[in-house]
Formats: structure tokens, C-alpha cells, sequence
């Protein structure tokens, strides 16, 4: 059971990991859209 809840907070860290990287981009992106 210990290990089963220590790998779902490893993936739900790397889904956090991977949506904040996304989200990030799509700032920059839109940033850069908007100031010349």
C-alpha cells in the first residue's frame, strides 16, 4: 500500500511538472504576441 501512494505522488508531481512547464510557454508565448 506504502508503495502504491509513494508512486501516485511521484506521478501527480510530474503531471504538476509538466502542466506548469506547459503553462508557462503558452505566457511567454502570449507575451510575446502582445508586446511588439
Amino acid at each position: 500500500m506504502d508503495q502504491v501512494s509513494s508512486v501516485s505522488i511521484k506521478r501527480k508531481r510530474e503531471l504538476a511538472l509538466s502542466c506548469a512547464a506547459y503553462c508557462f510557454l503558452v505566457i511567454i508565448t502570449a507575451a510575446g504576441a502582445w508586446i511588439p
